[in-house]
């Protein structure tokens, strides 16, 4: 996605520590763009692994899926 031609990679997460680092890692090195990993409430590791690999991480209080994680993403990159 771009937003005034910054991208910024969405990444709709739950519990995904085992994966999510990497994955931060690999977007970073290949596309040199900002990464935000959405937690829909992950009960592991997931947020600190982000945090860990250079994601910035918005939480949520409510599991809502990965459209509704989608959606809180884009709202973000929208401000």
């Amino acid at each position: 996605m771009a937003i005034h031609d910054h991208p910024i990679a969405l990444i709709p997460a739950h519990n995904e520590a085992a994966t999510v680092g990497k994955i931060v890692a690999q977007i970073r090195e290949l596309w040199n763009c900002p990464v935000v990993v959405i937690d829909d409430c992950s009960t592991d590791a997931t947020p600190h692994m982000a945090r860990s690999a250079g994601a910035t991480v918005l939480p949520l209080t409510i599991q809502l899926g990965a459209w509704g994680a989608m959606q809180t993403g884009l709202s973000y990159t929208l401000r």
